[in-house]
C-alpha cells in the first residue's frame, strides 16, 4: 500500500481535528458563546473614557451576541438617549479561528510537547489579536453616537480597514500564527527530506537509463 504524502496527511488531520471543533455538538455554540462574551466584557466592557459597552445575548438567539454602545452625555433624566446596537458574529470571530488554529497545531507532526507549549501561547495571542480587532470595531462603531469624530474620508478608510481585517481574521491570522508559534527551520527541513525521495523516483522514472 503507497504511503500517505506526508503533505496530504498533514492536510487530512487538519481537516478531521477542524471538523470535530466546529462541530454542531449540543450546548458548544451557547457555551462558546458566553465564553466570549465573558472575556470580552471583562476586557472591553464596562464604562471607560465616558464610553458605556455591553455584551449581551440575544434573547431568542443566545448564541448571538449583540454589543451596545452608548454614550452617557447623550443620556437624559430618564436614561434614555441614542445606543449603538452592533451585531458581532462570535462563531466568526472567535470559533473558528480558534477551531482552525488548534487543528493546525495539533495536525503538525511535532512532538505533543510542542504541540501543547505552541497551543498555550497560540491560544493566548490569538485571544490579543481578536480582542483587539474587536476594540478597533468598537471604536469605530462609536462614531454613531458622537463618541468618535472622522472626516468623511477618514470614515471611509475606518470602515474600509474594519471590513478588509475582519474578512481575512477566519483563515490568515490562525495561520499566520500557528507558523510562528509552532513551525521551526528544521521541520521545512524535515518535510522537504520526506517527500523528496518520492520526488526524485518520479522524475527518474520518466525517462529511462540511455534514451532520451
Amino acid at each position: 500500500m503507497p504511503r500517505l504524502n506526508p503533505v496530504a496527511g498533514f492536510l487530512c488531520r487538519v481537516a478531521l481535528v477542524y471538523a470535530l471543533l466546529v462541530a454542531p455538538w449540543p450546548g458548544w455554540e451557547l457555551a462558546a458563546g458566553a465564553y466570549f462574551r465573558v472575556v470580552a466584557h471583562g476586557v472591553l466592557g464596562g464604562v471607560r473614557d465616558n464610553r458605556e459597552v455591553t455584551f449581551e445575548p440575544y434573547p431568542d438567539q443566545p448564541e448571538r451576541t449583540r454589543v451596545v454602545i452608548v454614550n452617557p452625555a447623550l443620556m437624559n433624566r430618564e436614561g434614555a438617549g441614542p445606543v449603538r446596537n452592533v451585531d458581532v458574529d462570535l462563531d466568526r470571530l472567535g470559533l473558528r479561528p480558534l477551531a482552525l488554529l488548534l487543528a493546525l497545531i495539533f495536525a503538525t507532526p511535532v512532538s505533543w510537547t510542542r504541540r501543547f507549549r505552541a497551543a498555550l501561547a497560540g491560544v493566548l495571542l490569538l485571544h490579543v489579536c481578536l480582542l483587539a480587532m474587536l476594540g478597533y470595531l468598537l471604536w469605530v462603531e462609536s462614531a454613531e453616537v458622537l463618541l468618535v469624530e472622522f472626516t468623511p474620508g477618514g470614515k471611509a478608510l475606518a470602515t474600509g480597514l474594519k471590513s478588509a481585517t475582519f474578512a481575512q481574521v477566519v483563515i490568515a491570522l490562525p495561520v499566520l500564527i500557528w507558523m510562528l508559534v509552532t513551525l521551526r527551520r528544521e521541520d521545512g527541513l524535515r518535510l522537504w527530506r520526506s517527500i523528496g525521495p518520492v520526488t526524485e523516483a518520479g522524475v527518474a522514472g520518466d525517462v529511462e537509463p540511455g534514451k532520451c
